[in-house]
């Protein structure tokens, strides 16, 4: 799942930058309206296009920025415990997130991958001058073998 650098370096940046304007949208609206789920989708197109670990590296980042936005808002926790547990929610939600999108997108890859091998195959087998013989036990295509000139000598 590589992407050419330029790619990589446009996505860390887009996202940087949607995160960052996402951060000060949720400081400037205050602790009590929520933006959890806008986190999400940056996390989801960094671990989409990059992978699994640049995707947990963003949701870690993204945590952070939600726990700064939230901090800075004023927030009124009863005890300080409350905001370290809403972050590491926040954080284990990105988390989940983005291995799923990378999941996601790795299998998506690999299906195509095996449906290309198909189609090959299926070329191959349209080449094939005649019918071709399977095997009656295990159903495989199967060659005789050809009779040698010396058999029985």
């Amino acid at each position: 799942m590589r992407c050419s650098k330029p790619k990589t370096w446009m996505v860390l940046a887009g996202c940087a930058v949607w995160l960052a304007v996402l951060g000060w949208i949720d400081y400037a609206t205050g602790y009590e309206l929520g933006l959890f789920a806008f986190y999400t989708a940056p996390v989801a197109v960094v671990a989409w296009n990059l992978g699994r670990e640049p995707g947990i590296i963003a949701a870690f980042i993204a945590s952070l920025i939600w726990y700064a936005a939230d901090r800075y808002a004023g927030d009124h926790y009863s005890a300080p415990f409350y905001s370290y547990w809403n972050t590491g929610m926040h954080f284990i939600a990105f988390l989940i997130n983005a291995v799923a999108f990378a999941k996601i997108k790795s299998s998506l890859n690999e299906r195509h991958e095996l449906e290309r091998a198909l189609m090959e195959t299926r070329e191959q087998m349209k080449q094939l001058d005649g019918p071709v013989p399977l095997c009656p036990q295990c159903r495989k295509p199967h060659v005789p073998e050809l009779p040698r000139a010396n058999a029985g000598k």
